[in-house]
């Protein structure tokens, strides 16, 4: 059963299990009036790293970012792998600013981590936060476009997109 929730290499939650918790987190937020704020990342020319260094090195540096992401998020978040080389956090009672300055610590600690026999790995992230009347579909765009944002604005960034 674990392995139908989380992502072979990494260890993390994996796409169908995120749906399933962003799901769950939405109503629960909603019903207990608690903040919910997610967190897109995105690697910065990882098809490079693949390329440049073999896809054995951008799978260690793909667990590696997971090992990053698990230690420094809370037991109540949930770190996953989106897919490819995007990893989404699903920060439960967590507002906005909280969100960011996860975001920005995550950014930092991606940026100084050295990656054995590789290049210097970076992140791109974009924050958003649940409003009102947001669908599951709503919210994932809106941190889609705040990474979109991050990318476009230099990468190795911390971008946000409120409703």
């Amino acid at each position: 059963m674990k392995l139908a929730k989380t992502d072979v290499l990494t260890g993390l939650a994996n796409r169908l299990e995120l749906d399933t918790r962003l799901n769950c987190e939405i109503e629960r937020c909603r019903r207990l009036k608690y903040p919910l704020s997610i967190i897109l990342a995105d690697l910065d020319h990882f098809k490079k790293v693949n390329d440049n260094y073999g896809h054995l090195f951008g799978d260690k540096c793909l667990i590696q970012v997971s090992e990053i992401l698990t230690n420094n998020t809370r037991e109540l978040d949930t770190a996953g792998r989106w897919g490819g080389e995007e990893f989404l956090i699903l920060c439960p009672e967590t507002n906005l600013d909280n969100a960011i300055d996860l975001a920005e610590a995550c950014r930092a600690i991606i940026e100084q981590h050295r990656f054995a026999e590789g290049p210097h790995v970076t992140v791109s992230l974009g924050v958003t936060t649940l409003i009102a009347d947001d669908t599951l579909e709503a919210l994932i765009n809106r941190a889609d476009q705040a990474l979109y944002n991050a990318k476009t604005r230099g990468r190795n960034r911390v971008e946000i997109l409120q409703g």
